[in-house]
């Protein structure tokens, strides 16, 4: 599982390159399916 779009609060979806700051508010999507940054983190840890 990895994350392969971020999107901020109020800007647009870009393609995640794997070493940007995520914010908590960020929305991601983890192959395929949207889901927030605390969600993904519950499920795997960094």
């Amino acid at each position: 599982m990895h994350i392969v779009a971020v999107k901020s609060p109020g800007g647009s979806w870009r393609p995640f390159l794997g070493h940007e700051q995520l914010q908590v508010s960020d929305l991601i999507v983890v192959s395929g399916s949207p889901m927030r940054l605390e969600q993904f983190s519950q499920q795997q840890s960094f």
